[in-house]
């Protein structure tokens, strides 16, 4: 569960995502309680809601995965540990809109509620695609991000390793098996012209070994 967290916080990478969530469906998590220390919480009952201003209109479950960081979060109060299906599912009915993670750290990652609606269904969430300027707003004039991708590689060689939102900006994050003699700072540029202002997009260069094990993992390829 650690090694999956600390993956998940200095990467964004697909496949670091859906090595957290699939830790996540069978871990138990740690909450501030007004039971015991130690206590078995079944669903969320006996739970106590410790949350902190959201950005949005909702707030934030603070939620650890072992004693060490449940302390290193300067929560001093008792604990109750809680199966971390249950628990999402417990702060969703209650107005929270993202669950923190290890928040004092040494690790530390975020969930927003898409993850949570589908981890507290048992599912692996997906990341949410949205165009992005993957399709061009002309097809007849302008090739558009994809259309560059599918000029310059193969199938099977760009992979949807991420989109990230933040606010109303976007971030793509893309892996590459680069064919030479492309130059993937040369190849950005050529992209960023079909990226909306204020969104960006990521390059991250892949070894052959690594994209069979994206392809392995269910990691959809473009285009």
């Amino acid at each position: 569960m650690a090694r999956a967290l600390a993956r998940y916080s200095t990467h964004a990478f697909g496949e670091a995502s859906r090595l957290l969530y699939v830790a996540l469906l069978e871990a138990k998590l740690l909450v501030a309680s007004a039971g015991g220390t130690g206590s078995e919480a079944g669903g969320g009952q006996d739970l106590r809601l410790i949350a902190t201003p959201g950005e949005g209109d909702g707030p934030t479950l603070l939620a650890y995965t072992t004693e060490r960081s449940f302390a290193l979060g300067g929560q001093a109060e008792a604990f109750a540990v809680a199966p971390a299906r249950g628990l999402f599912g417990f702060a969703l009915r209650n107005g929270a809109e993202r669950v923190s993670l290890d928040s004092g750290g040494p690790v530390a990652a975020t969930l927003e509620r898409w993850e949570l609606e589908a981890l507290a269904e048992g599912q692996v969430p997906r990341a949410r695609r949205r165009a992005l300027s993957m399709s061009p707003a002309d097809p007849e004039t302008v090739p558009g991000l994809v259309g560059v991708l599918a000029e310059t590689f193969s199938a099977g060689s760009v992979f949807l390793l991420e989109e990230e939102e933040q606010g109303d900006a976007r971030r793509l994050y893309l892996g590459l098996t680069l064919p030479p003699p492309i130059d993937i700072g040369e190849l950005a540029g050529r992209l960023s012209a079909f990226v909306p202002r204020g969104d960006g997009v990521s390059l991250l260069r892949l070894t052959a070994e690594e994209a069979q094990e994206l392809q392995a993992a269910g990691v959809p390829s473009l285009p």
